[in-house]
């Protein structure tokens, strides 16, 4: 058993690190520090505006998407599959050079533990082992999307996210979250280890007291870890200076508990330019900012995160800025309206990009820290 997470925290090691030649001598953080949550309305988009906005992606200097795949749409009936989201989303990516990481969510109603429940976790591990299955299958190294695409490049899918914020009903609407999770997560990396033994998996991400979360999961985990390649966490936090310190307090968690060597990821961190435009609860009010404040937040954030990688406790492998794309509108009819719609890179709506001033500051950092300005192929410019 030691061996082998020796060999996993290698081969994850060379995952984290991988990058063009060009870029080696001049960027001062990992491939990948600079990511962003893609999803919402521009999933649905037409092909040429889903094409241009991975250009843009890869251009502004995001070397992950953090992406949903929804188990629900998939695969709304046992025996039907329909992929066609999800081909869109790896095929797009892989055109223009930016690794993804699925957060495979929802579980449809014939699998629900409770149907009545849109946010029930599966009533058998086994129905969504299944489904992941299905997705390295099509996705990953040996994937027929890449027999069957050979205009793409080949760039598999090898990093798998288990599920989003169990820790709240919303996601994971049962009780014991912390047993029950553990379990389907524990199910999912072993199979994911048989189907590709360099598949990198990443814990579920909390928010809020995340440490004190951790905790709680900890001790109904019991010594039982091998779960997980990577930890995540969700620091949503008034000032920029705020999320070192809830990095550190979640390490402490992590080292108590044995996991001091894994990787840390932010597969969510932001801020929502909604200030005087929509009304928040107080707990999360100190996050509302202007589009000005939203752009300045970005940098300030990303600059904190580079450097606290000085010191282990405070150190992350990748943030994840959420979210690439929102409506910034909250009069749309039938429309779910909170705060973070108005957190995108981009505003998207009535099928029209336009991008926001926290872009540029987003491309301004990552060209700081990767040394050097992005092609709409992921590739430092000449």
């Amino acid at each position: 058993m030691k061996r082998s997470r020796t060999l996993t925290l290698v081969a994850l090691g060379a995952l984290l690190l991988a990058a063009p030649a060009a870029d080696a001598a001049k960027r001062t953080v990992p491939f990948g520090f600079h990511s962003v949550n893609f999803g919402s309305e521009i999933v649905q988009a037409p092909d040429a505006t889903q094409d241009a906005q991975w250009a843009r992606v890869a251009s502004s200097g995001a070397e992950s998407a953090r992406v949903p795949f929804s188990w629900a749409e998939a695969q709304p009936t046992p025996g039907a599959v329909d992929l066609h989201t999800t081909d869109r989303l790896v095929s797009q990516s892989a055109a223009h050079g930016v690794r993804l990481l699925p957060v495979v969510v929802t579980t449809p109603p014939w699998a629900r533990r409770d149907a009545a429940k849109g946010g029930s976790p599966p009533r058998k591990a086994s129905d969504y082992i299944a489904f992941l299955d299905l997705l390295v299958r099509r996705y990953g190294p040996n994937g027929t999307l890449w027999s069957e695409r050979p205009d793409l490049p080949k760039r598999p899918v090898r990093e798998w996210q288990i599920w989003n914020e169990p820790h709240f009903r919303e996601y994971w609407d049962a009780s014991r979250w912390e047993r029950g999770y553990h379990e389907l997560l524990r199910a999912s990396y072993k199979r994911l280890k048989q189907l590709d033994s360099g598949s990198v998996v990443v814990f579920g991400g909390v928010t809020g007291a995340a440490w004190e979360i951790l905790e709680r999961y900890y001790e109904k985990r019991g010594d039982d870890r091998r779960a997980y390649d990577v930890m995540a966490i969700h620091p949503y936090t008034r000032l920029p200076s705020g999320i070192p310190k809830i990095v550190r307090r979640t390490r402490e968690a992590m080292r108590a508990h044995g996991d001091k060597s894994v990787p840390l990821w932010l597969t969510e961190f932001g801020w929502s330019a909604s200030k005087g435009r929509v009304e928040a609860p107080k707990a999360i009010r100190g996050i509302q900012v202007s589009d000005k404040g939203l752009a300045e937040r970005l940098e300030q954030g990303f600059e904190e995160l580079a450097r606290a990688r000085k010191d282990s406790s405070t150190r992350v492998e990748r943030a994840y800025w959420y979210t690439w794309s929102s409506s910034y509108d909250a009069s749309i009819a039938n429309q779910v309206v909170s705060i973070f719609s108005f957190s995108g890179l981009v505003r998207f709506a009535g099928g029209v990009a336009e991008e926001k001033p926290a872009l540029a500051a987003y491309a301004r950092s990552a060209k700081r820290y990767q040394g050097c300005t992005k092609t709409d192929l992921g590739r430092c410019a000449k």
